[in-house]
Formats: structure tokens, C-alpha cells, sequence
């Protein structure tokens, strides 16, 4: 426990190593005055009653964005890439899910129903992809 005062964070993975190692010898052991017993003892073998499934659970994780699609096109920029949103929104300013990660792609939601929608990504023409490099 002494080390870790003086201890020089590396990355994001050694930082979390740090907060639990802190959690697991800290927290969880020490009398809590409102539990009247130690964390570790007053949670053991408990299960929150919130729980999310595990398929939904990263949509925890999601972006929200607001924005407008081509009104002819239908293509919106989102983080770098153009992708293209089901006729029916064309036009329209719309939520979009984002993974800030980019593991998943976005979907847009659906206006009164809530549902996620996919979207398409766009494709580049011969005539609109950037010129290689000449040397």
C-alpha cells in the first residue's frame, strides 16, 4: 500500500490496475459507518436488481448525436465516414447512435418507434475517390 502513493502511472490498463488494486484493499475491507460492517461483507454474493443483459450492454457505452442527412443523398458524415440512412429519414435531422470506438457501427433511431435502425456505408465512385499519390 505504501508503493502505490508514489506509484507512476503508466497507461489507461496500469491506472484501472491501480483503482481496483486501491477498491480491493481500501474500500472493501475498511468499517463502512453507514453498511455498520465492512463493503466487502455487507455486498458479498449480492446481484444488483438493475441489470442490463449483456447484449444491450454496450449500447450503454453509445454517442448521441443530432444530425442532418442529405436531403437528395441521404448521406451523413459520422466520425470520418459517409454512411447512408434508410429513404424514409432523408432530409431529416436525426439521433444517430455512435461508438465512440469505432468496434461498432452506427445506427440511427428511428423517430415515434425508438428502434435502431442500420445504416449502409456509402460507396465511392471511380470519379470521386482521391487521386493516388504520384512520386
Amino acid at each position: 500500500m505504501k508503493r502505490l502513493i508514489g506509484q507512476k502511472v503508466v497507461d489507461l490498463v496500469h491506472l484501472n490496475q491501480l483503482l481496483e488494486a486501491m477498491i480491493a484493499m481500501l474500500y472493501q475491507p475498511h468499517h463502512h459507518r453507514g453498511l455498520k460492517e465492512a463493503p466487502a461483507d455487507a455486498l458479498a454474493g449480492t446481484i444488483s436488481k438493475r441489470q442490463v443483459a449483456r447484449t444491450q450492454l454496450y449500447e450503454v457505452f453509445l454517442d448521441e448525436k443530432r444530425l442532418k442527412s442529405n436531403r437528395t443523398t441521404g448521406e451523413v458524415d459520422i466520425q470520418g465516414d459517409t454512411w447512408l440512412v434508410p429513404d424514409a429519414l432523408r432530409g431529416q435531422r436525426s439521433l444517430f447512435l455512435v461508438d465512440p470506438a469505432a468496434d461498432w457501427d452506427p445506427v440511427v433511431v428511428e423517430p415515434g418507434t425508438g428502434r435502431h435502425l442500420p445504416l449502409r456505408r456509402a460507396q465511392i465512385r471511380g470519379e470521386d475517390a482521391p487521386a493516388a499519390p504520384t512520386r
